[in-house]
């Protein structure tokens, strides 16, 4: 990075789409000794920036790093300066050396919720420790036991207005009659197969329910009006003001969602999958050595329709971040792999699980897309 912009110093750092990890050393020797590793990481996640921020004046005017996106500086102290920075990097985790962290940009963090990890130049840092303070970092929500949303949203007004935006969906059962037992179940994933012919062949009114993944699918013209969406966060639930029920991960997801509807005038409903019960098959594959790696919302989205009893299902999208064509329809330029918290190898088996449970209770299955049929073909 030759010629640092002035607003730098301030926090004004170039934004960047996706979330990322931050690297923060005081003079390069502390970076070599992590540097193998960040290459590794890098080329595994591509969708992850890799950010170096360092004080040093040389290493910030050296060619970037293998696998690092960008060199930053490191901001001026202060809260409002150190505020700006985060925001403007997304960090999901930070790796520090010892030597660099302030007090200040600490309790920054901690205020976040952005899991820290500490490290000196003579102590190596493994592949599973950074992993492990990925997931966290994607399991948390920003602040939301310390920070003044928490506050509002346990105060009595707005939770009166949260529970009439969002209503809860409290169980299964509850889910069923919301969706009215559907027996013919559409399950798009945001894959490149959710628009192929075969998909485009097929007619709403020939299911009782759609299923659709975030909110990609907006504008695309094909099946727009589907009666659940699974979110990953609370962008789907602001895009997609037409859909009436949404199903997040997990309750911190619930509230950060509730958050963002407060402007709504409109009611809608809302499932969380951890109320659900419903990832026994996806947990039982962690104990058989495929990882703890986070489910996909494609993964609740099957778990879910698995657990309501259809009895067909017809299957698309779900391309396992392997179709050639790339990661998702029209779409050139997101990175077609996985993220850093989320397993090929345990999806695609959990995927294959799914289709053979559901021929084994009888249940009728239809697959579209190349790249699924072809692990299914590998297991006859």
């Amino acid at each position: 990075m030759i010629g640092i912009p002035p607003a730098a110093r301030f926090g004004w750092v170039p934004w960047r789409k996706g979330r990322a990890l931050l690297i923060l050393v005081e003079r390069a020797a502390e970076y070599d000794s992590l540097a193998p590793l960040i290459a590794t990481l890098a080329e595994d996640s591509p969708r992850l920036n890799f950010l170096l921020v360092t004080p040093d004046a040389d290493l910030l005017r050296t060619p970037l790093p293998a696998g690092v996106r960008q060199v930053l500086p490191l901001p001026l102290s202060g809260w409002l300066w150190t505020s700006v920075f985060l925001s403007r990097t997304r960090p999901q985790a930070v790796l520090c050396a010892s030597s660099c962290i302030s007090s200040r940009f600490g309790i920054a963090l901690r205020r976040r919720n952005i899991p820290l990890l500490e490290f000196s130049a003579d102590a190596s840092i493994t592949r599973v420790q950074v992993q492990a303070v990925m997931s966290d970092g994607s399991r948390k929500y920003s602040g939301h036991a310390e920070n003044l949303r928490g506050r509002m949203l346990r105060l009595p007004p707005f939770r009166a207005i949260t529970a009439w935006q969002l209503r809860k969906v409290p169980d299964l059962s509850a889910l069923s009659d919301a969706l009215g037992h559907p027996q013919r179940i559409l399950c798009l994933g945001n894959g490149p197969s959710s628009e192929s012919d075969q998909v485009k062949k097929l007619h709403a009114q020939d299911f009782d329910a759609v299923f659709r993944v975030n909110h990609r699918w907006l504008g695309r013209g094909l099946f727009t009006e589907p009666q659940l969406v699974f979110a990953a966060g609370s962008k789907p639930v602001r895009k997609a003001r037409s859909v009436g029920l949404f199903c997040v991960q997990d309750r911190q997801r619930a509230e950060r969602t509730r958050f963002a509807c407060l402007h709504f005038l409109s009611s809608r409903a809302l499932v969380v999958a951890e109320d659900l019960h419903i990832l026994k098959e996806w947990d039982r594959l962690a104990e058989e050595g495929f990882g703890d790696s986070a489910p996909t919302n494609g993964v609740i989205m099957l778990a879910v329709a698995e657990a309501l009893s259809p009895s067909h299902s017809t299957v698309a999208g779900m391309d396992l971040f392997a179709d050639a064509s790339g990661a998702y329809p029209g779409d050139r330029h997101t990175p077609n792999a996985y993220g850093i918290f989320h397993s090929a190898a345990k999806e695609k088996e959990f995927v294959v699980r799914w289709v053979a449970r559901q021929h084994s209770q009888g249940r009728d299955v239809c697959v579209i897309g190349d790249v699924l049929n072809r692990a299914l073909a590998e297991r006859t």
